[in-house]
């Protein structure tokens, strides 16, 4: 079908190409010669509207193949830099933009040994595209930066005096032009209760885009980008008030990784659980922890986006369990409180009203959210019991009816596993602090009890499991 006639036909199975590639592995490799032969034809000769599809056919293919894809490396290198540097209209623009995202796509395949000669053309064409007015170069350079910082680390240090100004440059652009008015015209702007629901703009689309390169950008170039954490947090900060949904979360995630990047640079001991803290923490992380949590909480509290919250419960638990109790020892009260109306359903996110029925999401996809939200805020109580271990017992007073009411029978598959593998990994991580919540009449009614006696089954299930796996090492 690449080979028809019709455009059309080669632009959607292209398109259905890159998509099959990107997941397909091992089993790529039977068909890697045709597939380039045949990509790599469309890239030189193809359509205009199918030569950016083909070259991120070519950078799926690359992922998939991994090694394999090392005879096609010097061929497809040379002619996806020939693209990173067109000038032109947008369709142009637009190819140069997929060039800079599928560099770094073949980098990361290939390694950084074998990229490290074109390393500084390719970063040169990256930054020379942010120069060029377009928000798609932009974001692809962007998306360069993220991927080339993680496969190069500290190598990656000595572009950062170009980078870091270009992501605070995007970060601290305005956006009042794309509503019709000035910055400063009308004092309600920044209100997003009016905004339509999934409402970006390119700007919005570019800050997003920043944040999670710069996150990747910290991680991976760790004490060369401390000149930049202020001004750049400072930013990310305001970014989490921002009226985009994606920007929010991408700001999120960013936070959380400079907490943890602060701590791995401080090389601390493995914490230990506990409250108070058995090991101390660095005053750097501390004061990054004293930064990033506060916000983010104002954000939860009137957070109605359900991806959003989700990935917040996700960050929540990473990050207890890279760095320990000291991240959320402070505002254990304030994060529980936000799990809880999770569980009641209550959550600004789960009452959302929608005026618009174009707006509401159908009645599948509601409940695979509602699903994802409630699973992600289950593994971040489990994780509160890793890291708080003895002195989690008063926060399982309050979590235990909620969660134990997700095991009933008459609550749907999905949950009732959720509650039963949650209380499993609480059990398996208070020790012998779970037995009373079996033994107490008060705090375990029949339903509660059966949940606690199956979690307890499934935590012994798993530790033999684990032993067995222990004494096959030997």
């Amino acid at each position: 079908m690449t080979s028809d006639s019709n455009p059309t036909i080669v632009k959607y199975a292209t398109n259905a190409l890159d998509c099959i590639l990107e997941s397909m592995g091992d089993a790529s490799l039977a068909y890697l010669p045709q597939l380039m032969e045949r990509l790599v034809a469309l890239l030189e000769s193809g359509p205009t509207e199918v030569k950016p599809i083909a070259l991120s056919a070519i950078g799926s293919a690359a992922h998939s193949s991994g090694e394999a894809f090392a005879p096609y490396f010097n061929e497809v290198v040379a002619r996806i830099k020939h693209a990173m540097a067109l000038t032109g209209d947008d369709d142009t623009l637009a190819l140069r933009g997929v060039a800079t995202d599928t560099i770094s796509t073949v980098a990361e395949a290939a390694g950084r040994d074998a990229f490290r000669p074109h390393l500084d053309e390719c970063t040169q064409l990256a930054m020379q595209g942010m120069e060029i007015d377009s928000a798609t170069l932009r974001e692809s350079a962007f998306c360069y930066v993220g991927v080339m910082s993680r496969v190069f680390e500290g190598e990656f240090a000595k572009y950062l005096s170009y980078i870091a100004p270009q992501i605070l440059q995007t970060l601290r652009m305005d956006e009042s032009s794309a509503f019709g008015y000035d910055s400063g015209e009308d004092p309600e702007m920044e209100d997003d209760d009016d905004m339509p629901l999934g409402f970006n703009t390119a700007i919005s689309d570019e800050k997003e885009v920043a944040a999670d390169a710069v996150g990747q950008l910290f991680a991976s170039t760790t004490t060369a980008f401390l000149p930049y954490v202020e001004e750049i947090t400072a930013e990310l900060i305001k970014l989490l008030d921002h009226f985009s949904d994606t920007a929010r979360k991408a700001a999120t995630v960013a936070l959380f990784t400079f907490v943890r990047t602060f701590s791995k640079i401080a090389s601390p001991d493995p914490w230990m659980p506990g409250v108070p803290l058995r090991v101390a923490i660095d005053e750097n992380t501390q004061s990054m922890i004293k930064l990033v949590l506060p916000a983010v909480l104002r954000m939860w509290e009137d957070e109605d986006d359900k991806m959003v919250v989700t990935q917040l419960c996700t960050e929540l638990r990473l990050i207890m369990k890279d760095v320990g109790p000291a991240t959320t020892i402070e505002y254990a009260d304030s994060i529980s409180k936000h799990l809880l109306e999770i569980f009641e359903k209550k959550a600004p996110c789960q009452t959302i009203d929608f005026e618009d029925d174009e707006d509401m999401p159908d009645e599948d996809e509601m409940a695979e959210l509602d699903s994802l939200l409630i699973c992600a805020a289950a593994d971040c109580v489990a994780e509160f019991a890793s890291a708080f271990g003895d002195a989690f017992e008063p926060i399982m007073d309050t979590f235990l009816p909620h969660i134990a009411g997700y095991a009933k029978p008459s609550v749907a598959v999905s949950e009732r596993a959720m509650a039963v593998g949650c209380l499993a990994e609480i059990a398996k991580n208070m020790g012998p602090g779970i037995t009373k919540y079996a033994e107490q009449s008060q705090l375990s009614t029949e339903k509660h009890h059966d949940s606690i006696f199956l979690a307890r089954q499934h935590t012994r299930a798993q530790m033999a499991v684990e032993a067995e796996e222990s004494c096959l090492l030997f």
